[in-house]
């Protein structure tokens, strides 16, 4: 079993991604929608200002999707539809408006097995103010129970947590790696979050490959700096607020990445306006309907 890290760095909720693909077997997926084939083929593969990552396609996570836990209204379900192009690629349509996958490999898309239990646990600095330390906890707990209700993730929280407790930290994060099987949120002073002079936040995400190129994250790491204390307002989730901020560290942390849509909360800078759109609760949908394997 071999360990994999991937990474990505958000500048002001926003940034570049970088990925480490893996290399695994090609596998052969019967592939629906080939009557629509035409449809796409005339367009491709440049269509509504997106290019899709045709490698990094939705299509099989769709196909082989258990939506136990979330339930998709039909624009919804819409977005779900897989295609073949006349070049024989397999898309889906929600690789056309949606975020895109953090990380995947020739298999698929790298995600969180479904029956997997996921510790979401809290780390704050102790600089903060009373008032912001109650404010910075209430916010990232709502967006860790968002982010359960939309994934259908198998998501708990500590009983500290639930009890109104925190757990501090004063953690030097360039070369800390989180417990298996838990996403570790740590608000730390800048210098101790280990991010650039303009960054305000950092997800990266550990997974696995088995013998049977099976790849799943197992843990994630989300830094925040303190200063996004004075980015956003205390708010909900139609608009760009602290619960929005953490919610989109957390959707990478189960292997979301950025979305060209600027009215995403997943788009690379949060701007005066952002919410979740319908393309974003597909892919959280799907995110958290990846089958377990023995």
């Amino acid at each position: 079993m071999a360990w994999v890290l991937s990474a990505v760095a958000l500048v002001g909720i926003g940034g570049l991604a970088a990925t480490l693909f893996l290399k695994a077997g090609d596998q052969e997926i019967p592939i629906s929608g080939r009557a629509e084939a035409n449809k796409w083929a005339r367009m491709y593969p440049y269509i509504d200002g997106h290019y899709p990552v045709l490698d990094s396609s939705w299509a099989k996570t769709v196909e082989r999707s258990n939506l136990r836990s979330v339930s998709l209204n039909a624009e919804e379900r819409h977005l779900t539809r897989v295609f073949i192009t006349k070049l024989g690629d397999k898309v889906s349509e929600v690789d056309f408006t949606g975020p895109t996958p953090l990380v995947f490999n020739n298999y698929d898309i790298i995600l969180w097995d479904q029956c997997q239990e996921i510790s979401i646990e809290t780390f704050i600095s102790s600089t903060l103010t009373p008032k912001q330390l109650t404010i910075t906890r209430d916010a990232i707990g709502a967006a860790s129970q968002k982010l359960r209700e939309l994934t259908g993730l198998n998501i708990s929280f500590p009983a500290y947590l639930l009890a109104g407790g925190v757990s501090f930290t004063e953690e030097n994060l360039s070369t800390y790696q989180p417990k298996a099987n838990t996403i570790e949120v740590h608000v730390a002073e800048h210098q101790n979050a280990a991010l650039g002079n303009k960054e305000i936040a950092l997800a990266t995400t550990w997974h696995t490959v088995t013998d049977s190129d099976r790849a799943s994250i197992t843990s994630g790491l989300i830094a925040l700096s303190t200063d996004f204390l004075d980015r956003y307002p205390d708010g909900g989730f139609d608009s760009p607020s602290l619960q929005l901020a953490a919610f989109h560290e957390l959707s990478h942390a189960v292997g979301i990445g950025h979305s060209s849509d600027g009215a995403s909360y997943m788009f690379p800078y949060m701007g005066t306006e952002a919410s979740i759109t319908a393309p974003d609760r597909v892919v959280l949908a799907l995110t958290g309907s990846r089958p377990c394997y023995d």
